[in-house]
């Protein structure tokens, strides 16, 4: 079997892996462990991935993954249970093993062809979220089971697909559509259904109300289209113009975000999530308090106040902002690793000068932290994923010219 049927079989794989992306749902147990497909999925790219590799030297990616891992097994080391295991397995180790195969096995010619698979996913889950809107699909088994948490969704007529709640929704389709930028055909006729698809998923995310996902995606849109025509524009004149007018538009942008989330009737428990995360890392401000343990340790320190637990704790689930999320979770170290990682991505895909795809990844990424200023758009299966597939790609990106040669001759040498 030749090298290039070996990456035929693998690019179907990741094809799976990407078309499962909202999938993670099926859930099963095999010998007694918790998974579900969308993992199995991806161990077995992985595995593939190990036995078809090419020959030659292996890429480790940033430094700053390893940090990050290094606090994983601190966290293992102070909270060992089942669930925090679990949620170390699901969220940091299956993510991080995709991310090692697709920076060895691809380069940056295959991009562009592994961006297209994102098309389905994102089409299917736009469609369910109309189809939802219409009364044309209902809920699924496991929602049905939480009528609590779907109930005031439903009747606010809040969109959310095949998740838990209309903000994951957002957060699944925000960063995909900015990435699908970079696939935008110049033929008409693949041009016209592109278009379509994509605004049909820039309406599902405002059909979920969720306005972190709003404020990310068009903060993110706008700095991809003002950076792509900075870099273009030769003219000084032009150049002002094009700075004034964007900041005026960010000025108008965050006065009608401001008035909107000031209308929300959410603002007070979340503040009080906010209050109560900060408190937590202030007691546990070095190894935090674990995986899992977000909405046990909230209700200990309010107990005493009754409004709080019986309004706010019940969508205490995590902290609602990914950074705190991160300290809570992986303590200090984990959240140090985090932000040096961030980093390095954006260090990286800013000196690079093919926009047609650096500059959707970099509107992908910061859409994940804008969001993540008002959500925890890491910790779920889907989304840890798309995190770390972004990471890769960032990093496949930033390859040397002549690292990828070498690394195709060698898979060349591979045939036959």
């Amino acid at each position: 079997m030749t090298a290039r049927i070996y990456k035929h079989i693998l690019i179907f794989v990741l094809a799976a892996v990407i078309f499962l992306l909202p999938f993670y749902f099926i859930r099963f147990t095999i010998i007694g462990i918790p998974t579900n497909i969308l993992e199995i999925t991806v161990l077995l790219f992985f595995l593939l991935s190990v036995f078809f590799r090419p020959r030659g030297k292996k890429i480790f990616g940033y430094f700053s993954t390893y940090l990050f891992l290094a606090a994983i097994l601190i966290t293992c080391f102070f909270f060992h249970s089942n669930q925090a295991l679990g949620i170390i397995k699901s969220w940091v180790i299956i993510p991080i093993l995709f991310f090692l195969a697709l920076i060895n096995l691809f380069s940056k010619k295959d991009l562009k062809n592994i961006f297209i698979f994102f098309w389905v996913p994102v089409l299917l889950v736009s469609l369910w979220g109309v189809m939802q809107k219409t009364g044309l699909i209902g809920l699924l088994s496991y929602q049905r089971q939480d009528m609590a948490s779907f109930s005031p969704y439903i009747q606010s007529g809040r969109m959310f697909g095949p998740f838990e709640s209309p903000n994951f929704l957002a957060m699944f389709l925000v960063p995909l559509l900015l990435i699908l930028i970079s696939t935008f055909s110049r033929r008409i006729l693949i041009l016209v259904p592109q278009i379509a698809i994509w605004a049909l998923g820039v309406y599902v995310v405002f059909l979920t109300s969720s306005k972190g996902g709003e404020i990310a995606l068009l903060v993110s849109l706008a700095i991809i289209i003002f950076c792509y025509i900075s870099r273009r524009a030769t003219n000084k004149k032009i150049k002002i113009a094009l700075y004034s007018f964007f900041l005026l538009l960010i000025l108008l942008a965050g006065i009608f975000f401001s008035k909107k989330i000031a209308s929300s009737s959410s603002n007070e428990d979340r503040l009080e999530i906010y209050r109560y995360s900060i408190q937590l890392i202030s007691n546990h401000p070095i190894v935090g308090i674990g995986p899992g343990n977000f909405q046990s340790e909230v209700a200990e320190i309010s107990k005493n106040d009754v409004n709080f637990q019986n309004y706010g704790l019940p969508y205490a689930l995590h902290a609602h902002n990914l950074f705190l999320n991160v300290w809570l979770s992986f303590g200090v170290l984990g959240l140090l690793s985090f932000l040096l990682l961030l980093i390095e991505v954006f260090l990286r895909l800013w000196r690079r000068h093919d926009q047609d795809y650096s500059l959707p990844l970099f509107g992908a990424i910061l859409a994940i932290l804008i969001h993540g200023l008002f959500d925890t758009t890491y910790f779920k299966n889907d989304l840890s994923i798309i995190f770390w597939m972004i990471m890769a790609f960032s990093f496949i990106l930033s390859q040397k010219e002549g690292d990828e040669l070498g690394r195709n001759k060698k898979e060349d040498r591979t045939a036959g």
